[in-house]
């Protein structure tokens, strides 16, 4: 029995070192993964600040397309940050802050990203009839 008793308590520590190495892996990774896409977010906007105020002529699919680029890299920011949120949650480290959240834009930003995922004469509309909270 004692010898079952020491292999479950290795058993168990290997265990809880595989998990901390997971988590270990998922924040590098979320790291690794946030300097490019913070580049990629600086620079859409750089280009779409750029068109704004230069008054820069851009094709006309352009500006939305880049509007699309810029607003599909802040939600993989945001989902790279949930991860790291949850990996700071399981080690007890997570500081939670209370904010409001505006669901028109939340719903306006997902239909232009899902917008770019139809084709064969399909369209994404949203109507908003203006009665969402803030």
């Amino acid at each position: 029995i004692e010898n079952d008793v020491t292999q479950l308590e290795k058993m168990r520590l290997e265990l809880i070192a595989s998990v901390k190495q997971r988590e270990q892996f998922f924040a590098a990774v979320s790291h690794e993964l946030r300097t490019p896409l913070n580049a990629i977010i600086g620079l859409t906007g750089n280009l779409m600040e750029d068109f704004e105020e230069k008054e820069m002529l851009a094709p006309q699919d352009c500006v939305p397309t880049l509007d699309v680029v810029l607003s599909s890299a802040q939600r993989l920011n945001m989902l790279i940050n949930d991860i790291l949120d949850a990996a700071a949650f399981k080690q007890g480290t997570m500081k939670i802050v209370d904010g409001q959240v505006d669901v028109e834009d939340a719903i306006q930003q997902v239909c232009k990203q899902l917008c770019v995922l139809c084709n064969g004469g399909v369209t994404l509309k949203y109507h908003s009839t203006g009665d969402l909270p803030p």
